[in-house]
């Protein structure tokens, strides 16, 4: 039997609404586009994550739960403001 060892999760940052909480327990396709989206504001990953973690508590995008799925909306929403500068 192969034991494959998993890092453990640590935070960075000090507080912010997904303190105490794990990358799992959030929708993996929201926290991949979220991380994407936010590495806009940090070079360090990791943060990006927590960050996007953040956003996805204050959403309630966690597996299991019905969420607002945050990151989709927050692409949904640059694409209309991209077609309304482009068409004035």
């Amino acid at each position: 039997m192969k034991i494959i060892k998993t890092a453990k999760w640590k935070e960075k940052i000090d507080g912010g609404k997904a303190h105490g909480h794990e990358p799992s327990e959030y929708d993996v396709e929201q926290l991949r586009k979220g991380v994407k989206i936010e590495m806009e504001h940090t070079p360090d990953p990791q943060i990006a994550k927590e960050i996007s973690m953040d956003h996805l508590q204050e959403s309630k995008d966690k597996k299991g739960e019905k969420g607002g799925k945050y990151y989709d909306l927050l692409e949904d929403m640059e694409k209309t403001i991209k077609n309304r500068i482009k068409n004035k």
